[in-house]
């Protein structure tokens, strides 16, 4: 069994502080399996720039989380910038498909556009992709998420559900949603500001 940690890079390489989305790094003792043994312990850094994807490999993450814009809790970043970091390290990369800032409820045009996000993360290298479609309501958007995955899944890359699910009206029940559209992974922070709170 494995566990992840999560933590977010500036452009300088330093955790990133000023953001909603800014997760801690792990604490130091690995988590326990119910039976005993000790799960093996992952660490994702989110970057926004070269710069920090590579002192990110150095510092010993186990895969990165590629977003342009921390401060706004990431958006998509550029296809050049995706083709950059992925060829300049040996980690996977998971790339943010995010349109906007603000909210996580998007109109068909906005799902198109991720949609082409999604198939383009895939040709410039990147090993997965990180998103989250909710309702006005605060739900997870099923039917808008199949379709994302859908793609995601054509170009052969992991799907994780980002922070969004933190915001949801019910987040217990949207992580039932998500298991059942079949993604990979769920960051959270357990509908606190940070993971520390939420644990």
């Amino acid at each position: 069994q494995s566990t992840w940690g999560h933590t977010r890079l500036n452009s300088r390489g330093l955790p990133f502080s000023h953001d909603h989305f800014s997760e801690p790094a792990l604490t130091s003792a690995p988590p326990q399996t119910r039976h005993g043994s000790q799960m093996a312990r992952h660490f994702e850094a989110c970057v926004d720039c070269l710069e920090s994807a590579l002192a990110a490999e150095a510092g010993g993450a186990s895969r990165l989380e590629l977003c342009e814009s921390l401060v706004e809790g990431g958006v998509t970043p550029s296809a050049g910038k995706i083709a950059v970091v992925c060829s300049s390290v040996s980690l996977p990369v998971h790339v943010i498909v995010r349109p906007m800032a603000g909210h996580f409820c998007y109109a068909k045009r906005e799902l198109d556009m991720m949609k082409h996000d999604i198939k383009t993360a895939a040709l410039c290298g990147a090993k997965g992709v990180v998103l989250g479609v909710l309702t006005p309501s605060g739900e997870v958007d099923a039917a808008a998420m199949e379709q994302l995955i859908g793609v995601a899944r054509e170009c052969r890359m992991g799907v994780v559900f980002h922070r969004a699910i933190d915001v949801c009206r019910n987040p217990l029940e949207a992580y039932g949603v998500c298991a059942s559209l079949g993604v990979d992974c769920v960051l959270t922070s357990g509908a606190c500001s940070c993971a520390m709170e939420g644990a």
